[in-house]
């Protein structure tokens, strides 16, 4: 029975909404009604649990923390202390209109009962006002059940930066239900409480965390984590740490070293290494002190061919950055340590060394890729999937494929890198374009620096054409079995004659926003009856839904419907919350803004608000954060900015429990002078290379961006590929792959058809991904003609996912180019504009015209003097004769 009960208050909360109390405003009254509580329905004697008072202001006076503060105060009577804690403070000012979640930690009465769960306003010296929200809790007895005392350990903070602190702590349940939280000071006797969470009721040790980002600067704090079920409650000893100061520290830990194990002498490879940023300082490229990676033993060596690399991207503390860089085997055989280290120039080297082993040989080992060339998937009319198995062998490899219409083949697509591991990593391409009814063949490649190995080919043949085919024709219908946090949506799907596959777009505005039931509906033509059913909805909330389809001919959507759960017992989480974070990388015409957002249990949306004024007055795309309880990072690239322009954004962020704003901050964009590399010498120019800087990532799913242009003119087209991978041991799901193109690119094509297409946002549906497996998409863009030259492009991707039972964090990255600069004189048609163009060839015609006008009168000037001369020659009297 306890156990039960103890099982009801972790997995369902007690929802209770009140009706509000009609409120009469005039100006100063005070006011409040109550929306909801979240508390457990039962709980044992003295047990720690966390429950959540919902309130709206419904008065004209401001709720502050000033002189007369306004709290949340226990009642019946006021001021008891029933619950461990009489009295909770507001967050933050709270206007007329809007609403505050009161969240507390409370221990239970040491008597078994029914007791009151009664709050309401107070504002302190003044007045208790408003609606009183009340509950009912059964607390049962503790009698001795089975297990023991606790055990917790206190382990060192993790990512300690200026004002935050990841806590982290081990607990044994010890076979007895348990929560554990950690409590925190600034001296030894503590004296703030956070983090509380149930651990369960195990006998082995668990690892539980909390991030917290409201510390002081420069100062030294104690915390120890805590532990408590019905036998008792156990502690961890004191640990401490001292957050940075607005000097900030350095410091760095490595993460990984991506390079072959082996490699010809002489020859070049690619090598990627990640650091995460563990001090208190920003790092950055861009001031009078850069940081960069420096090659060690001994320290700017250029073994390797290069001494030092410059950082991609600003990096705050907590964050990671990826160098990616070209070496060069040296030229003795031998095995040599590949190490590399931080350094601030300047002043220091810092943090941990990243260091791996090559063995440099004589001529090469035979490590050339394995290959193998799987049998085609997903044949339409003019479509086909491409798969195949590579294994790197241990050096970096590039895979693609080759096909063609006799077993010559001819054309190569889907170039991506497989990185270099020593086990087989599925491969995949979709292809479209091709004819109906016709055979092809195909194989796959890999190559690394041993060599280049080609798969069997094999051969396909595309489906016949079909009369009439065309779109799906799709329709939205009612949805079924609606309760408190479920329900089945379904519609009908008429393929038309050609492979088609459905899923379903919902949120909690019409704008929607997530995708899920992907699935295949055939190709016939007649209607296929499509449903889903949706788990971990919010009780009493509006939802909106439609039915989308996609085959070879485009993407049809059905109407938006709508539904509202049902009541429910309890809210299982709160209003989002939401920080705005220091701009990550700041160009000309482009900055990367980013912001956090803990979706605290709803299901949530994202976006920032920007502008030039801090009045913003412009919003981004929304991006879906899920429903987890952790805080995750989200990011977007605004792009079409003006030189040295100081612009204002913050984060926002929904979910069906309200909205939240984060503080505004500002960047200025930087000058036309500046460009993000040094200018390159005359007669040989070098450009820039592109900047991968990655996004929010999970280590098991990534996304890469490459494109063929480097450094593309205005005007110019340029082929970009983005390379998914999913290194999990289980396939994804319901997986959407969004580019969002600068406002500076449009569209022109790829080598699948996109779901939908919004702006300059693209959405490809990407279905399932298997487990260990990639693939690839590949885009055609131009540049517009007006584009500034030295402009930064920064493209956006994004890798929406699922796993059954599982929370996927949204995986991204951004891909940064500059255009190129054209020499001074080399292109008349690029200096010269089409309206100067005009003026031009008016003067040249008019000067022709002036030209002709002089050689006409010059001309007949000439006439004239010649014949005046012949007739004074005929005037002239002859001379005299006979003399």
């Amino acid at each position: 029975m306890r156990q039960i009960l103890f099982i009801g208050f972790a997995c369902a909360a007690l929802f209770l909404p009140l009706l509000p109390t009609p409120v009469a405003y005039a100006d100063g009254i005070n006011n409040a009604s109550c929306f909801g509580i979240s508390a457990p329905s039962s709980v044992l004697t003295g047990q720690l649990f966390s429950a959540s008072i919902g309130m709206t202001n419904t008065g004209n006076s401001m709720w502050t923390n000033d002189g007369t503060p306004h709290r949340l105060v226990s009642q019946n009577p006021q001021d008891n202390t029933r619950w461990g804690i009489a009295r909770l403070n507001i967050s933050s000012n709270i206007a007329p209109g809007e609403s505050a979640v009161f969240t507390g930690s409370f221990v239970a009465p040491s008597t078994p009962s029914t007791y009151s769960f009664d709050w309401r306003m107070i504002e302190e010296s003044v007045e208790s006002f408003g609606q009183t929200c009340t509950a009912t809790i059964v607390v049962n007895p503790s009698s001795q059940p089975q297990g023991n005392l606790p055990s917790a350990s206190t382990l060192s903070p993790s990512i300690v930066g200026q004002t935050s602190v990841t806590f982290r702590g081990t607990v044994n349940p010890n076979n007895a239900p348990t929560n554990a939280w950690f409590e925190y000071g600034a001296s030894p006797s503590l004296g703030g409480l956070v983090g509380a969470q149930s651990i369960g009721s195990s006998g082995s040790t668990v690892n539980f965390s909390f991030f917290f980002d409201q510390l002081q600067q420069n100062t030294t704090y104690y915390y120890r984590a805590v532990a408590q079920n019905s036998f008792g409650t156990a502690r961890g000893d004191l640990v401490t740490f001292n957050t940075g100061s607005i000097a900030g520290n350095n410091n760095a830990s490595c993460m990984s070293v991506d390079i072959p194990s082996s490699i010809a002498r002489g020859h070049t490879f690619t090598a990627r290494v990640t650091v995460r940023n563990t001090g208190g300082n920003t790092w950055n490229s861009f001031d009078g002190t850069p940081h960069r990676l420096v090659s060690q033993n001994p320290q700017d060596n250029t073994r390797w061919g290069i001494a030092r690399v410059d950082l991609p991207t600003t990096v705050s503390p907590g964050n990671t950055a990826t160098f990616q860089f070209n070496a060069t085997a040296p030229s003795a055989q031998g095995t040599y340590a590949f190490d590399w280290r931080m350094l601030e120039e300047p002043f220091e080297l810092f943090g941990e060394t990243c260091t791996r082993s090559i063995f440099v040989s004589d001529q090469g080992f035979n490590f050339a890729p394995a290959v193998t060339t799987f049998s085609a998937t997903a044949i339409s009319q003019n479509s086909v999937l491409f798969q195949s198995g590579v294994n790197p062998q241990g050096s970096h490899t590039t895979a693609w494929f080759e096909y063609g219409l006799t077993p010559s083949l001819g054309t190569t697509v889907g170039h991506q890198s497989v990185g270099s591991g020593t086990s087989q990593t599925n491969v995949s391409f979709a292809l479209s374009g091709l004819a109906p009814n016709t055979s092809y063949y195909y194989r796959a490649v890999a190559e690394n620096a041993s060599g280049r190995t080609q798969g069997s080919i094999l051969n396909f043949t595309t489906q016949g054409g079909f009369f009439g085919s065309n779109v799906p024709i799709v329709t939205t219908n009612s949805t079924l079995s609606i309760n408190q946090t479920n329900a089945t949506l379904q519609a009908t799907v008429n393929p038309n004659n050609s492979a088609t596959s459905a899923w379903f777009e919902y949120g909690i505005t019409p704008s929607l926003g997530s995708i899920i039931g992907f699935q295949s509906v055939g190709s016939g033509f007649s209607q296929i009856n499509v449903t889903h059913q949706l788990f971990g909805l919010q009780p009493n909330t509006l939802y909106y839904y439609r039915i989308a389809a996609q085959n070879q001919f485009g993407t049809s959507r059905g109407s938006v419907f709508s539904f509202t759960t049902h009541q429910g017992t309890g809210i299982p989480g709160g209003g989002p919350g939401v920080i705005t974070r220091p701009v990550a990388g700041v160009f000309r015409n482009a900055a990367l803004v980013k912001g956090s957002v803990n979706p605290n249990g709803s299901f949530t949306n994202s976006w920032f608000e920007w502008g030039g004024t801090a009045s913003l007055g412009s919003n981004t795309a929304s991006q879906s954060v899920g429903n987890g309880t952790t805080l995750l990072d989200f990011s977007f690239a605004l792009s079409h900015l003006q030189p040295n322009t100081t612009y204002y954004w913050r984060a926002v962020a929904q979910n069906p429990q309200g909205t939240q704003r984060g503080e505004i901050r500002s960047f200025t964009t930087l000058p036309v002078a500046s460009v993000a590399t040094p200018p390159a010498p005359p007669r040989s120019p070098t450009p820039p290379p592109p900047q991968i800087i990655p996004g929010p990532t999970s280590s098991l799913v990534t996304i890469t961006p490459s494109i063929d242009k480097n450094n593309p003119e205005p005007g110019e087209s340029v082929a970009l590929t983005f390379t998914y991978r999913n290194e999990n041991t289980v396939p994804l799901q319901d997986v959407a792959l969004k580019i969002t193109l600068p406002a500076e690119v449009t569209y022109q094509a790829s080598n699948i058809i996109p779901s939908s297409q919004n702006a300059n946002q693209i959405t490809f549906m990407l279905g399932s991904i298997p487990q260990r497996s990639q693939g690839a998409v590949t885009m055609h863009a131009k540049v517009k003609e007006d584009v500034s030259q030295t402009s930064t492009l920064v493209f956006n991707v994004t890798l929406e996912s699922g796993i059954p039972g599982q929370q996927i964090q949204p995986v991204g990255s951004f891909l940064a180019v500059t255009t190129k600069e054209k020499a001074k004189g080399a292109d008349l048609a690029g200096i010269i504009t089409p309206g100067e163009w005009r003026t031009w060839i008016s003067i040249f015609f008019f000067l022709i015209l002036i030209l002709i006008v002089l050689y006409l009168f010059v001309r007949l000037m000439q006439e004239r003097k010649i014949r005046i001369s012949v007739e004074q020659q005929i005037r002239r009297p002859p001379p005299p004769s006979g003399l």
